[in-house]
């Protein structure tokens, strides 16, 4: 019995110390100053421990928070730029050395989740050490075989210094420059390769089951190589983002456009799709840049009108759209008179021919004009509509100045100019891969004159610029003239 009573208080007294050991531990947890902690109580053990995690991560944050606007009031060079995130940040961060402390009273878990800050600080290191790592990786890279190749790796070390709020300095053995907080090197050095990329448009298609859907075919080139681990997407709702492979991509455009040029907002940001944490710090913090980009529509825009005669006598005119958005038409019959309904009914009152002209949205590139007699019969037609891009873009500058321009020598000397500068492409037909995109000089050296100006091809024709006058074969009208090829950059 005297056994039993001794066994008994033996057992008492190691649950009382042990009660003991386990209350100073929490005291030393929340008094010390060398643990950062947090709290939950609930009647489920999972949820308590879940609460008392998030409790303690936004104690880091707050302390964290605190800190970094302290350290950007004391120093040039500011620590994050946006720390309002910090609690996700820290969610999704692996703390090493996370312990818990449980307790079950009164038919509830109480929990206190505590990591010290000397396990803190050793995570913080990790981060640093890893971002290190992976840019002599990128500068390696770069070295070898250009910045577009390594600009992935230089991402995923900005998406690592995110996880950490202490600066993280690196040594670059590139530009042997010393950063203090490599985090705002890298976030500029990912601005700037996105910022110089360049962008074209090869191509565009139009789907015949859709016809609002229209598909943007991209080339992207960074210093004329071609560009990988980028995705883009056009400013517009509900577009998705596209990887560019191999220096290309396709866009799609949900509606018909209204205008022949048009500029749309491009938002680039690195292809990121590693699976890890770093993934949700890229949805968090992506590093994304727009730039503008232009699209012509004329290559899949036509716009045409029929005339017939129906048995009333009158002049039926009825306009022909193809992809394009209309708002508005406007028509001139020639006889100063005008409509602006989508089918028109028309009689003239004298034998002769009549210039009809057909506007499109209020643009005068939109437009098109047919000659025709009273009884409806086409005479000749000018399609301004189908000037290039690039003749709207210079028109001003190169097409005009050589439509008017005098002397063989003077044009020579002009085109010379020009192409020192960049802006033009010249010399005989022979000289260019694909003759049919460029523009065709015809020069009378009998009255020592440009005779006229001809556009780039377009389908199985081309336009005299100076008529805007659709000619199949433009060689039959300018026989023996002389041909001066160029293209415009």
């Amino acid at each position: 019995m005297r056994l039993k009573i001794l066994l008994l208080l033996l057992f008492t007294i190691a649950l009382s110390a042990k009660i003991n050991a386990q209350e100073t531990s929490e005291r030393d947890i929340k008094l010390s100053g060398d643990y950062f902690y947090g709290e939950g109580v609930s009647d489920s053990q999972h949820t308590a421990k879940s609460s008392a995690r998030d409790d303690l991560v936004s104690k880091i944050s707050v302390t964290v928070k605190s800190k970094t606007e302290l350290y950007q009031e004391e120093n040039d060079f500011g620590l994050q730029s946006d720390y309002n995130k910090s609690s996700k940040i820290f969610s999704i961060l692996k703390l090493k050395g996370l312990q818990y402390s449980e307790k079950f009273r009164n038919g509830k878990y109480q929990v206190i989740a505590y990591l010290s800050k000397e396990d803190y600080n050793r995570t913080m290191k990790e981060i640093a050490d890893d971002v290190r790592d992976i840019l002599t990786i990128a500068e390696n890279m770069e070295r070898d075989d250009g910045a577009a190749s390594a600009i992935s790796f230089f991402y995923k070390a900005y998406l690592k210094t995110i996880l950490s709020p202490n600066p993280i300095n690196f040594k670059s053995q590139l530009s042997n420059s010393e950063y203090n907080n490599v985090k705002t090197f890298l976030e500029t050095k990912i601005q700037t390769f996105q910022k110089k990329i360049d962008y074209k448009i090869n191509a565009l298609k139009v789907d015949p089951a859709a016809q609002d859907l229209i598909t943007i075919d991209l080339q992207a080139d960074f210093r004329y190589k071609p560009v990988e681990n980028i995705e883009v997407r056009l400013n517009l709702p509900g577009n998705p983002a596209m990887q560019i492979k191999s220096g290309k991509a396709s866009l799609f455009l949900y509606e018909q456009p209204s205008e022949l040029l048009k500029d749309f907002e491009i938002i680039s940001q690195i292809y990121f799709n590693e699976n890890s944490e770093l993934m949700e710090l890229h949805k968090e913090f992506p590093v994304e840049v727009r730039q503008t980009v232009q699209i012509d529509f004329t290559p899949i825009v036509k716009i045409d009108f029929t005339v017939k005669k129906n048995e009333q006598g009158m002049l039926e005119f009825i306009h022909k759209v193809n992809n394009l958005s209309v708002s508005r038409l406007e028509w001139e019959m020639g006889d100063n008179t005008f409509s602006n309904d989508q089918k028109v009914l028309h009689q003239y009152r004298k034998d002769g021919l009549y210039e009809v002209t057909l506007t499109v949205n209020g643009l005068k590139e939109l437009k098109v004009k047919k000659q025709i007699d009273q009884d409806g019969v086409i005479h000749g037609e000018k399609a301004s509509y189908l000037l290039s891009t690039e003749v709207k873009k210079y028109s001003n500058e190169i097409t005009d100045w050589l439509i008017k321009a005098k002397g063989y020598q003077n044009v020579l000397k002009y085109l010379s100019d020009l192409k020192t500068t960049g802006k033009i492409v010249v010399g005989r037909k022979d000289n260019f891969l694909n003759p049919e995109i460029c523009y065709v000089v015809l020069f009378n050296k009998e009255s020592d004159m440009v005779e006229s100006v001809i556009s780039p091809q377009v389908e199985n024709y081309r336009i005299d610029l100076s008529l805007s006058e659709r000619l199949e074969d433009y060689r039959k009208k300018y026989i023996g003239k002389t041909e001066i090829w160029l293209t415009i950059n």
